[in-house]
């Protein structure tokens, strides 16, 4: 019976590792990249192991990825040969590998119950949390502070600790909102720790995201439940509270008169990523049709050229206008199916429509930073799509006849 149990739980397990190895992005300045790849190749490999094949119900979103991976693969070759650019031709292989790691990735998923998200989504913030203290605490060499304050370490480089955070807080505020509120104080603690790691990198990109994250959730309970809102906002205060009290740095830097870091970078404006804009429109009109290779498209910063910090315009410059149908057809068609599928049927319980809202947000999330990021072929930025799109897929297959939704629903 325990060989049972332990085989069923194996699912979650993999997809466990996978969110840890996500949340520690930059694991591979630590272990070195081809490091950092062996263990996404032990992921792999355990999840192929721990799925049965047959039971995994294939979606249109799934199949809509990999048509979008294939057309992205096959202008990386294209591009490569055309420039005669080996670097370009071997970004192919690591799309593969990363369409690989989505497949199993997507496969264990089908198999996690509806709180398995929360828990993942709180251990996965615990780890990032931890490692964080534990190098900025007592492993200095490991912690980093860059000049302008924005803090991360070597496991979690500034520019990547906040995605822990915009990834995995919808899944704790969905908890929050399925659970009665004297069972919600274990959860606020993981969501304001997920806060914390927030405004410690001070991203912009990730301080936008948490106010559409903030506003769509308050919209749904706003039309669901009003007193229940206000109850957890008050408990989110309160902790909130209390978390600035320990906080050492925010109360001297409060009497200092200083602002939050990420609320100065906010009204700074950003007139290096508006000329990587420009540059990155003039490096598209000479790289079209076919793309000049990969991360081709430049912009000169300080003297040095640095990659255009817009995915959705480099990659016109780096693999032509067949990486970006490519491109547009991976991050976009699944959302719009998912739109579709629950615009026809219908509004679901309660509790499946938070954890639904948390991963179509997250989904969103990684188009959003598109946006403000620059092409990239590391596991660390597409483990987050693999794993979002996944839950995405696993929710829109819960029907309001579930158990668990039923059981989760009885409690609001």
């Amino acid at each position: 019976m325990s060989n049972i149990t332990t085989k069923q739980r194996m699912p979650f397990y993999i997809v466990l590792s996978a969110c840890a190895l996500v949340v520690l992005g930059d694991l591979r300045n630590v272990i070195t990249p081809f490091g950092y790849w062996v263990v996404w190749g032990l992921v792999l490999a355990s999840g192929l192991l721990a799925v049965n094949a047959r039971r995994i119900h294939i979606d249109i979103v799934f199949l809509c990825a990999s048509f979008g991976f294939a057309i992205l693969v096959l202008a990386l070759l294209i591009a490569g040969l055309a420039n005669a650019d080996a670097y370009t031709a071997y970004q192919a292989a690591k799309f593969i590998m990363i369409y690989a790691v989505f497949v199993v990735v997507y496969a264990n998923s089908q198999f996690l119950d509806i709180d398995d998200f929360y828990r993942i989504s709180a251990t996965a913030t615990c780890i990032g949390l931890t490692v964080f203290i534990i190098s900025k605490y007592w492993l200095s060499d490991y912690y980093i502070v860059l000049g302008d304050g924005r803090q991360g370490s070597l496991f979690a480089y500034p520019g990547v600790l906040w995605k822990t955070s915009a990834f995995f807080c919808a899944f704790m505020i969905a908890k929050m909102l399925s659970s009665p509120l004297s069972r919600i104080m274990i959860t606020a603690f993981v969501l304001v720790s997920s806060i914390y790691l927030l405004l410690a990198d001070s991203s912009r990109t990730g301080f936008l995201w948490f106010a559409v994250i903030l506003i769509a959730f308050a919209s749904i309970v706003f039309l669901l439940n009003t007193a229940r809102l206000l109850s957890i906002v008050s408990i989110l205060i309160l902790l909130i509270g209390l978390f600035a009290v320990f906080n050492l740095d925010a109360i001297y830097g409060f009497l200092e008169g200083k602002s939050l870091l990420v609320v100065n970078r906010l009204f700074e404006g950003d007139p290096i990523r508006s000329k990587m804009l420009s540059d990155g429109i003039l490096n598209a009109e000479a790289c079209l049709p076919l793309g000049c290779g990969f991360q081709s498209s430049t912009s000169i910063v300080g003297g040095q050229p640095m990659v255009i910090h817009n995915v959705y315009l480099a990659i016109l410059g780096d693999l032509g206008a067949l990486g970006e149908i490519g491109l547009l057809i991976i991050v976009l068609s699944p959302l719009l199916f998912f739109a579709l599928r629950e615009w026809f049927n219908g509004p679901a319980a309660a509790a499946l429509a938070y954890y639904k809202l948390a991963a179509y947000l997250g989904a969103s999330c990684f188009c959003f930073l598109l946006l403000f990021h620059p092409l990239s072929s590391e596991m660390s930025e597409w483990g987050y799509w693999a794993i979002m799109l996944s839950w995405l897929s696993r929710l829109s297959k819960m029907g309001e006849s579930s158990e668990v939704v039923q059981e989760m629903s009885t409690k609001l």
